[in-house]
């Protein structure tokens, strides 16, 4: 497990391209998120955007979240503000996604792969589900699983919990 929370921060768009490459940031929509959060950093440091377009995407080129969401923002004047909205978004459909699917937990329940906070923009997919349950006084038992290249699965999921 991790011994310590750590904060990353990136001031360029090459340092969160860095982070996404390296999996500092794991996880789909965490992935799509920090992406718009690099290119409003280029557009904010005045880096020319189409070069952080194409850094951002070479850094992890088979996720379609950070597609998605470098596409998306490319063409926003305030990028900032489009990548805030994207990330309260996020939340804010993981916060419903957990409250429909936590009537359907009971007992005990079998994660593979991390989905929770950390791999998302806040709440959690399947875990947030979990977290649902449980803030609704639900007994749940969560069975952590390794998921490789780096058994995230069961280091961040168990971490999170």
């Amino acid at each position: 497990l991790p011994k310590k929370t750590e904060y990353v921060y990136c001031s360029t768009s090459q340092q969160v391209a860095d982070a996404i490459r390296d999996m500092v940031v794991r996880g789909a929509p965490a992935i799509g998120i920090t992406a718009a959060y690099g290119m409003a950093i280029a557009q904010i440091n005045m880096e020319n955007i189409e070069d952080a377009y194409e850094c951002l995407l070479r850094s992890r080129p088979t996720a379609s979240n950070l597609r998605w969401a470098i596409e998306k923002i490319k063409g926003e004047e305030d990028k900032l503000s489009f990548a805030k909205n994207l990330h309260r978004e996020d939340i804010s459909l993981n916060r419903r996604l957990g409250e429909n699917g936590a009537p359907l937990l009971n007992g005990g329940v079998l994660t593979v792969c991390n989905t929770g906070a950390l791999a998302t923009g806040g709440h959690g997919t399947a875990l947030g589900m979990v977290r649902s349950a449980i803030e609704q006084g639900k007994d749940i038992r969560l069975y952590a699983c390794e998921t490789r290249p780096y058994n995230q699965g069961s280091r961040l999921t168990t971490y999170e919990c």
